[in-house]
């Protein structure tokens, strides 16, 4: 078993997520933070060392264009490879206000409705220890309080019961997401955030 798929289950673990009979919804942004989650996730599928019903989720801003239509034909056909259902969402974002936040929200609306829906009890994303050093930097820039200087929790209520985890916050960085999907590849290619706005993966 590869180091991170070992790593991810050890997170699993700690965090207390279903390993049986659930459906989980995760969020597949294409770049390669999702897509090294929902590959690890599959392989500890296969491997049985979790046998819950995994539900790719993309949800696309349409703010890019023709890139954001092939980051959605990307994830549709990574899920459909790997014999994932996946559920794509599109949406028009608020204009007025943050544009980054506006964004971060209906996304976030669109998968906690996703697990609604499909009746998962928790949500999972792909964030990583440099979007929580990223995090926190925003926010002492922006002149934070305290709660806000403490960046992302590793699970939270998302809202209608369902758990958002983020089992990547705590141990790999961007490098080693990049890595473990091209070691994953049988034609290597490389999965680099430049590929997704920041937005889509807060």
């Amino acid at each position: 078993m590869h180091k991170f798929v070992r790593s991810l289950l050890t997170e699993w673990r700690r965090l207390g997520l279903p390993v049986e009979g659930e459906k989980i919804v995760v969020a597949v942004s294409g770049g390669a933070d999702s897509v090294s989650l929902l590959l690890a996730l599959d392989e500890l599928r296969k491997r049985k060392k979790i046998q819950n019903e995994l539900i790719a989720a993309h949800f696309d801003h349409g703010l890019r264009r023709e890139a954001s239509d092939a980051d959605a034909e990307f994830v549709k056909t990574l899920a459909e490879g790997l014999g994932v259902r996946c559920i794509v969402g599109r949406g028009k974002i608020a204009s007025k206000g943050n544009l980054e936040q506006n964004a971060r929200r209906a996304r976030y609306q669109f998968l906690q409705k996703t697990a609604v829906e499909s009746r998962a009890t928790a949500v999972v994303t792909a964030h990583t220890i440099n979007d929580q050093a990223e995090t926190f930097l925003f926010n002492l820039v922006r002149g934070t309080g305290p709660d806000g200087l403490a960046a992302m929790p590793p699970d939270r209520e998302l809202g209608d019961g369902i758990i958002l985890a983020r089992p990547l916050l705590r141990w790999p960085h961007r490098a080693e997401t990049d890595a473990f999907c091209n070691d994953m590849d049988d034609e290597p290619r490389s999965y680099t955030m430049n590929e997704v706005p920041a937005f889509n993966r807060l």
